[in-house]
C-alpha cells in the first residue's frame, strides 16, 4: 500500500497533482541506515511534521516517521536506499524529500469579522473560504496541512472563549473541535504552526490576567499537550517562527503603566528551551517601549524582526516601526507607517512586508494596506473588509483557485 502525503514547510506546501505530492511507504529503512540518520526528533505527531523536518536541511533526502512513538528520522543521499519491507508492523512511514516544499503561500485574514479574506495575486477575495461560525476578536490562527485552525479570542461582547474551529480544505467547511483549550478561555495570545503542531503562547485569561502558559495542539489528531512556560507572562504580544525557533516579542509591563520596553524571547523547539535575548539600541534612539496589540514579522531575508504600531500608554494607535537585528541583537528605528495602527497584522504580500487593517488613532477600523518598499511605506490600492483584532496566516496557494 502506498499513501499520499500532503507535506508543508514554513513557506509552502507540496500539494494536489501527481507531481506535487509525496508518496510514503509503510516500511522503515534498514536498521544499519537508522544508525546513520542525519537527525532523530522526538514529539513529531504526523508525517506532515516529519516531512517539514526533512525540508529544513539541504542534505536530507528521505525521512521515516513512527506513529506509535512519534519519532522522526531524516536521512542523507546515500542512506536508506532500500526499505525493510519484511517489517510490516513498524507503524511507520518512509518517504523521499518533497521536491515542491517551497511552493507559494497566500496570506489569509481570519478573525475580527466573520468574513475570511484571501489575498490572491489578482486581488483580495472573500468568497473562497466560508465565513467563520462566529465572530472572534483577538483569536490565534494557523495553517497546518489541509486545515486552517482558529482558537480562543473574544466574542462581540468581549467574553473570552475556549473553543476552537478548523476549516477543512477537503470538506470546504468549518468544524468545531471536540476538545476546547485545556486551560480555559484565552484572548490576545500569540500562535504559530511548527512541524504539524499549533503553539499557543501566553494570552489574557477570562479574569483579565496575562499568562505564561504554552498550549500545543497536535494538528493531526486534534489533541492537546502542555509546552514549556514562557519566561514571563504576556498578553497582546506577537510570535514568529523560523524553522525550529520561535521568537516571542512582548512586554510584561502594561502599556498604561508608562514603563518597560519590548523584550525578545527565543524558544528552541528541538531542545524545548527558552532564552531571553539581550538587546541594545543603535545610536541615540530608544528601543520600542511597552505596548500591546502591535504586529510583527520576519524581514524577507529573515535577518530582522519587524515591529509595527500598537497601543502605548496613551491608549491610541501609533505609527512606530522598528527592526530588531538578530545577529547584533540591536533595535533600529525605521520610517513610520503612513497611518497609526493597532490590532492589525503584518505579513509578506507580493514580496513586500505589508501591514493590513487594524484601528487608527481615532479607534476607527481600517481596510487599507501599506507595503514597505525600498525603505519607505507605500499605500496600496487594494481595499479590504474593515477589520481589527484579527490574525493572518500563510496558506498554501494550491488550495485556492487560479491565483492570477
Amino acid at each position: 500500500m502506498r499513501l499520499c502525503l500532503f507535506a508543508v514547510s514554513v513557506n509552502s506546501m507540496a500539494l494536489v497533482g501527481p507531481k506535487d505530492f509525496c508518496m510514503s511507504d509503510p516500511f522503515p529503512c534498514q536498521p544499519s541506515d537508522v544508525s546513520q540518520a542525519l537527525g532523530a526528533y522526538q514529539g513529531v505527531h504526523s508525517q506532515f511534521g516529519c516531512a517539514q523536518r526533512c525540508s529544513q536541511y539541504e542534505a536530507c533526502q528521505k525521512w521515516t516517521w513512527y506513529h506509535d512513538t512519534n519519532e522522526c528520522y531524516i536521512f542523507g543521499e546515500n542512506t536508506c536506499q532500500d526499505l525493510a519491507k519484511n517489517d510490516t508492523k513498524c507503524g511507520c512511514f518512509t518517504a523521499p524529500r518533497c521536491q515542491n516544499w517551497d511552493s507559494e503561500t497566500t496570506p489569509t485574514l481570519v478573525g475580527g469579522v466573520e468574513t475570511v479574506e484571501v489575498l490572491l495575486k489578482r486581488g483580495p477575495d472573500s468568497g473562497i473560504v466560508s465565513d467563520l461560525p462566529e465572530d472572534r476578536q483577538f483569536p490565534v490562527v494557523a495553517s497546518i496541512d489541509d486545515k486552517l485552525f482558529l482558537c480562543g479570542g473574544t466574542n462581540n461582547s468581549g467574553i473570552a472563549k475556549d473553543t476552537c474551529f478548523y476549516y477543512s480544505f477537503v470538506q470546504r467547511k468549518w468544524i468545531e473541535m471536540e476538545e476546547p483549550m485545556p486551560h480555559g478561555p484565552l484572548s490576545r495570545s500569540a500562535g504559530v504552526a511548527a512541524y504539524g503542531d499549533f503553539y499557543i503562547l501566553g494570552g489574557q485569561t477570562s479574569s483579565g490576567e496575562a499568562t505564561d502558559k504554552v498550549e500545543i495542539l497536535d494538528g493531526n489528531h486534534r489533541k492537546w499537550f502542555s509546552g514549556q512556560p514562557m519566561p514571563k507572562k504576556l498578553a497582546g504580544h506577537c510570535a514568529i517562527r523560523d524553522w525550529d525557533t520561535i521568537y516571542v516579542i512582548g512586554s510584561p509591563a502594561a502599556p498604561s503603566s508608562g514603563g518597560g520596553s519590548l523584550e525578545v524571547f527565543l524558544f528552541n523547539i528541538t531542545t524545548s528551551t527558552w532564552h531571553t535575548l539581550p538587546s541594545s539600541t543603535n545610536g541615540n534612539i530608544s528601543g520600542p517601549v511597552a505596548r500591546r496589540d502591535f504586529a510583527c514579522s520576519l524581514s524577507p531575508d529573515r535577518s530582522q524582526i519587524f515591529v509595527s504600531g500598537g497601543k502605548k500608554d496613551s491608549g491610541s494607535s501609533v505609527t512606530d516601526f522598528f527592526a530588531f537585528y538578530l545577529q547584533s541583537e540591536t533595535w533600529w528605528q525605521l520610517p513610520s507607517s503612513l497611518e497609526p495602527r493597532s490590532g492589525h497584522v503584518m505579513t509578506l504580500y507580493q514580496n513586500y512586508t505589508t501591514i493590513i487593517g487594524g484601528v487608527n488613532a481615532e479607534n476607527e477600523s481600517l481596510g487599507s494596506m501599506e507595503s514597505f518598499v525600498k525603505g519607505s511605506w507605500v499605500k496600496l490600492n487594494e481595499i479590504l473588509t474593515k477589520r481589527k483584532n484579527f490574525r493572518v496566516t500563510q496558506v498554501p496557494s494550491n488550495f485556492f483557485p487560479q491565483n492570477y
